[in-house]
Parts: C-alpha cells; sequence; structure tokens
C-alpha cells in the first residue's frame, strides 16, 4: 500500500522514520518524513545525516495535524550518490573495525572511484550485478 494511500484511506497522518548509514549493501538515508492526514507534507528532516527533532501535534476537528516541523531541502542526486557512498563507506570501515583507514586517499581519489561505481551500477540493465 502506497503512503498517500495509507493516509487517504485511513483519514490520520502517517510518521515515516527511517534509519540512516550503511548495512551490509544497503545504504539507508534518513530523511524521515510526516504526512498530515490532507496529504501534505508535515516534516522532512534531512538525508544522510542522523537528527533528533520534536514536533508539534494539535487535534482539531478529529484529525491530528503536525503544527510545526522542519522541511529539509533536498539534495541534487549527484550530491546524493557521493554522500551515499561516503556514508556506506564510513560504515562499513568502522562496523568492521578495519585498523587502516582510507583518510591517506586523496579527496579526489574517493569522489573518483564512487562516481564510477555509481555510473556503472546505473547503466547496468536491471537484474545484473555492476
Amino acid at each position: 500500500m502506497s503512503r498517500w494511500r495509507a493516509v487517504t484511506e485511513s483519514g490520520l497522518p502517517l510518521v515515516y522514520i527511517n534509519q540512516v548509514g550503511g548495512q551490509d549493501e544497503l545504504v539507508f538515508d534518513g530523511a524521515s518524513f510526516a504526512l498530515n492526514a490532507d496529504r501534505s507534507i508535515a516534516f522532512h528532516l534531512p538525508a544522510f545525516r542522523e537528527t533528533v527533532v520534536t514536533t508539534q501535534w494539535s487535534r482539531t476537528g478529529g484529525t491530528w495535524r503536525c503544527t510545526q516541523g522542519p522541511l529539509a531541502p533536498a539534495k541534487d542526486a549527484e550530491q546524493a550518490d557521493y554522500t551515499a557512498c561516503v556514508l556506506g563507506l564510513r560504515d562499513y570501515v568502522d562496523k568492521n573495525r578495519f585498523k587502516a583507514s582510507c583518510s591517506a586517499c586523496p579527496a579526489a581519489s574517493i569522489r573518483h572511484c564512487c562516481a564510477r561505481r555509481w555510473r556503472r551500477m546505473r547503466s547496468a540493465p536491471i537484474g545484473c550485478a555492476a
């Protein structure tokens, strides 16, 4: 069931909470958000950054509505891809307790490697490993 449909059918707000970080081959972007019962965006948290916020909710006319919440700007596609690569690599290194790190690598080299990997993944046919 789509998020919009769940809100429309129930007449209730929806709060979507997503984790941030890398887990195996997945990278979770965070970007948690809430929809009011009228499907308007109540709040949207930044992508790829752990964030804790307090929101204000009020009940009027039998429905709940977020009265105050942050609206984070969306990242452009290339910036989001790069941030996902860095976050995934950082979490992989941290979770596997590697003694050496990539801090000795020039930042341009890491950017180039990540960009090349994402281009290959995007151009691969569906169902094929890049």
